[in-house]
């Protein structure tokens, strides 16, 4: 990158995606984009993030999914000094959710879709003491939704796609002010409990992929009048 990025006063977002930067210098040319909200750093060779990264203070969301070597556990003390920090996206990592990671107390979305050996049932508890709203689990080859996903009352999404989920756990009502729940894609999934019907805030509901019969899609039109529920194999949409 040109030194003189950084001149960019009114510069928003950038996106860095692929250019397999590993070494902190490029990244401290940021430094003085004072209005900074988005920084883009997907698939580069990121173990660690420069200190410098602490002086973007309006920072609300960071991307650094497909650093396959991202030790989060070892950033969050740097991650905690951006004040606005609302949104991270660290997906496709290997290894359980850090405990530490409740010192980003602002943070309302945290995607963590393609980790291996996700520990859902941890990080359910740890997460049980932040504020997020919005949680992406896709793709992380789980096969069950632990009944501690009750604890994340605060959710309003949560993106379950493309796992290998055959049930879920009847408590899924204690997450009242879900919005949108996103089960697409889990063909082992052939039934949903009734208690999903106490879902009232729900506005969408993702089935693509799954095989529901009719009569148990016209079962969840009438308990979720209010609620799009996107369906196949027919590609149909039940408003």
């Amino acid at each position: 990158m040109p030194t003189s990025i950084n001149k960019l006063e009114r510069l928003k977002r950038i996106n860095l995606h692929g250019n397999r930067i590993n070494y902190y210098e490029e990244l401290c040319k940021l430094v003085g984009l004072d209005s900074l909200e988005h920084l883009g750093l997907r698939y580069n060779d990121f173990k660690y993030l420069p200190p410098c990264i602490s002086n973007l203070k309006t920072l609300r969301s960071i991307d650094v999914s497909q650093n396959y070597s991202f030790r989060l556990s070892a950033n969050i003390a740097l991650l905690s000094t951006l004040p606005e920090l609302e949104s991270l996206d660290i997906g496709n990592r290997d290894g359980r959710l850090p405990s530490n990671i409740i010192q980003l107390k602002n943070l309302k979305s945290l995607d963590l879709s393609y980790t291996r050996n996700l520990d859902l049932k941890r990080a359910c508890r740890i997460l049980s003491n932040m504020n997020v709203q919005h949680l992406s689990l896709s793709n992380c080859s789980l096969d069950e939704v632990p009944s501690n996903i009750q604890l994340l009352c605060k959710l309003k999404s949560l993106y379950l796609g493309d796992n290998y989920i055959s049930t879920l756990p009847k408590n899924i009502e204690s997450l009242s002010q879900l919005e949108y729940l996103d089960l697409g894609g889990n063909k082992n999934l052939k039934e949903l409990p009734a208690e999903i019907y106490l879902l009232k805030k729900l506005k969408t509901l993702n089935l693509y992929g799954i095989e529901l019969t009719s009569n148990q899609l016209l079962e969840l039109k009438l308990n979720l009048p209010n609620c799009e529920i996107i369906s196949v194999p027919y590609q149909t949409m039940i408003h």
